[in-house]
């Protein structure tokens, strides 16, 4: 998808150099979509801890014993403050791609289709500007990420073959995450499950491959996406 990429945010300025706020676990297909991003760059690593270990662990309060349920020390995430990566993201944009300071107003098509115009308005001065474009985007979380690689497939000319294939590769992913994040947290509660037993992380009966279920690399796609994939 060619042309220039303009984008409003509301923040008056970049993070700062101090890392702090919110942590993050990045997964494999996290880390692979940010380096495509960064060119390979070896920046990630270098701003990130690796997260080795997945473990997890019941404590009976009563007797005070604590017992180690499964542990994987194959556990491929990677941990990074959610600062260094918005500063690692933004140094990889063209210099005056990111519009700082500035607040989305409005919205309208032109009559013929064939363009978007933006009002937004510039904090520091109270200023209310319009801003023409091609394509109007209301990017708020990671999926932005994946939305764009569709429409960088299809192009903006092909809007609705590009939409409908992030819709077609979303949903079952997110069916099927949904409905692992369900089951997992009935298992936690010792609720019944498949096979119609109850998950006692106490009893030391209870079977290894009972506890692996609880295991983080077991969520679907959590490793690969079907459109990175294609």
């Amino acid at each position: 998808m060619g042309g220039a990429l303009v984008v409003l945010e509301k923040t008056t300025s970049p993070p700062n150099n101090c890392s702090t706020g919110a942590g993050l676990g990045l997964d494999p297909l996290a880390q692979k979509i940010i380096h495509s991003w960064l060119k390979q760059s070896p920046d990630l690593e270098l701003c990130t801890l690796p997260l080795t270990i997945d473990q997890n662990g019941a404590t009976d309060v009563e007797n005070n014993i604590v017992r180690i349920l499964t542990r994987d020390e194959k556990f491929n995430v990677r941990a990074a403050y959610w600062s260094d990566l918005h500063k690692l993201l933004h140094s990889a944009l063209p210099k005056e791609t990111v519009q700082w300071g500035n607040v989305f107003l409005s919205f309208r098509i032109s009559d013929d289709e064939s363009c978007v115009r933006v009002k937004a308005k510039r904090l520091q001065t109270g200023e209310v500007y319009e801003v023409f474009g091609d394509l109007l985007i209301a990017a708020d979380g990671i999926q932005d990420i994946v939305l764009g690689k569709c429409l960088h497939k299809w192009g903006v000319e092909n809007l609705s073959s590009a939409l409908e294939q992030y819709q077609s590769s979303r949903l079952p992913v997110v069916s099927k995450q949904v409905e692992f994040s369900r089951k997992l947290r009935w298992i936690k509660q010792g609720l019944l499950v498949d096979d119609n037993r109850s998950f006692d992380p106490t009893d030391p009966e209870t079977r290894e491959e009972d506890c692996e279920k609880l295991q983080q690399k077991n969520m679907p796609f959590l490793f690969v996406s079907p459109l990175c994939s294609e």
